[in-house]
């Protein structure tokens, strides 16, 4: 989001296709998970004996299935998770295609997963050689967003008639999470229930339902010549074998006009940032009606101890979710790239030399996280003045 201020005048501020390098040594702990009942990381696991039983067939082939020709497995994000429920429909005449959908549990991931694939099976040697992930979502919630006229009550109302609950509002202007019961839900609970919102029958309290769909950090290279400390994606000079004079983002030309932005707020919507790092600190902005470590919301904003950003991944009343804290590194290196301190003779240089860096945390330490608490830290974004807001993440 741009505001009236005068925006970052240099080229390339959307950082997607800059090669840069930064390297974060940030600390990874153990994942947190949360309860559903109030956002707080404790979740409760649950017996094997409390579960619907898994197709464990499935599941086995699809943790040790290899491409009989060239050996190379075909790669399951979830197999190290807790299939609680699973269906298999033909997609092709020939029997070798078909539709996988899994609900899982998995500890990296708050919510258990509706896991949509497309999978491929090999004619020959009847394992699977290729699988083709067609979505990740919430199993027993999805969100909706009510009309304008529609009170809190009456939604409530609204969805406890259809044996749902009315959980949260994801944000002060974001859509409510609504949630179904685990222990009756199914591969087509979520699907038939978004299905039916939308359909128009309900259109005089429903405005639209969507997904929590999961979101993952973006793809970092880690190739040697990423790595190898040569910012030439700043200034290119054709030194590099391969490389072509001019071929950059124009960071040279642009800091001729301008290497300030300390007036610029830059919402950085990722893993969090490494705000104590010695090229970051300095840039980092600061939430000036918030007292630190006093467990207090003292600015009335609904976060206790927001003073660098917020952790949409825990309670906004716990200090925890006042601390946007890297613990992957992604979220790191993309502040890097668009605000590093520069001309300080300490480490990189970031696009803009002075700028103030807001770090907002919705992904975990494996880099996963759902769209409800993107939209957490989008909405704190615009509530607290961001100019621009980076989302270097996809699904």
């Amino acid at each position: 989001m741009v505001n009236s201020r005068q925006p970052v005048k240099f080229s390339g501020i959307l950082i997607t296709a800059i090669v840069v390098v930064w390297l974060s040594n940030s600390t990874r702990e153990p994942s947190p998970t949360a309860d559903d009942e109030t956002g707080e990381f404790d979740l409760i696991e649950r017996s094997v004996d409390e579960i619907p039983d898994p197709i464990s067939e499935i599941h086995e082939l699809s943790r040790e299935s290899r491409d009989a020709s060239s050996g190379i497995k075909a790669i399951d994000r979830w197999e190290d998770a807790l299939v609680l429920a699973s269906r298999q429909t033909d997609w092709s005449p020939d029997g070798n295609s078909y539709q996988l959908r899994r609900i899982v549990r998995h500890a990296a991931m708050r919510y258990p997963i509706l896991v949509e694939e497309k999978i491929r099976v090999s004619s020959a040697a009847g394992l699977i050689e290729k699988r083709e992930v067609l979505s990740e979502r919430a199993a027993a919630h999805f969100l909706l967003t009510s009309r304008s006229h529609v009170s809190e009550d009456t939604l409530r109302n609204f969805v406890f008639e259809k044996g749902l609950q009315l959980r949260e509002r994801v944000s002060p202007r974001g859509p409510y999470r609504v949630t179904f019961p685990e222990s009756e839900m199914t591969v087509d609970s979520i699907p038939d229930l978004v299905a039916e919102m939308n359909s128009g029958a309900h259109s005089s309290v429903v405005e639209y339902a969507d997904y929590d769909f999961v979101r993952r950090v973006s793809n970092v290279p880690n190739d040697t010549y990423y790595n190898s400390g040569d910012q030439w994606s700043l200034d290119n000079n054709g030194s590099r074998t391969g490389s072509v004079e001019g071929v950059d983002i124009g960071a040279l030309e642009g800091w001729t006009v301008r290497t300030d932005a300390s007036d610029i707020i830059v919402a950085i919507v990722d893993t969090g940032v490494r705000y104590t790092h010695e090229d970051l600190k300095d840039n980092i902005w600061i939430n000036a009606g918030e007292i630190p470590d006093n467990d207090i919301d003292d600015d009335g904003n609904g976060y206790v101890d927001d003073i660098h950003g917020i952790n949409a991944l825990y309670s906004s009343q716990l200090s925890a979710g006042g601390d946007p804290m890297d613990e992957h590194g992604h979220g790191t290196h993309v502040a890097g790239t668009v605000g590093a301190r520069g001309n300080n003779g300490v480490g990189v240089t970031g696009i803009a030399w002075n700028v103030q860096l807001m770090p907002l945390k919705f992904l975990g330490p494996d880099g996963n996280g759902m769209d409800s608490d993107a939209i957490k830290c989008i909405d704190y974004a615009i509530g607290n003045g961001a100019d621009i807001i980076n989302n270097s993440w996809g699904g």
